[in-house]
């Protein structure tokens, strides 16, 4: 896994293992609102909130790569494949919404 991340001394690694172990509780909890939110909107019983909860859950799942990428230009290409269904998540949402 270091090796992925490009984090060479232990040191280093052990450094950055709490922020890890918050990332690792992060995205769970940013897959359950947005599940969560399809749920209700499948089941048809609070579509509104079901929009807004999957709205906030692949708004912030958007997010994160577009501060990957302003944070460092040279991961631009993770962030792209990190960001795309989001994105196109956001915009089936958008065109459902405007719908009649």
């Amino acid at each position: 896994m270091r090796a992925l991340l490009r984090v060479r001394a232990a040191e280093a690694a052990e450094l950055t293992r709490p922020l890890a172990f918050n990332q690792g509780f992060y995205n769970p909890f940013v897959a359950i609102l947005t599940a969560v939110g399809v749920g209700l909107i499948m089941a048809d019983t609070a579509a509104p909130a079901g929009f807004a909860l999957v709205t906030a859950g692949t708004g912030s799942m958007l997010a994160a790569p577009l501060v990957l990428v302003a944070s460092d230009h040279r991961r631009a290409r993770p962030a792209v494949i990190q960001g795309v269904l989001p994105a196109i998540t956001l915009v089936a949402l958008l065109v459902a919404a405007l719908a009649p």
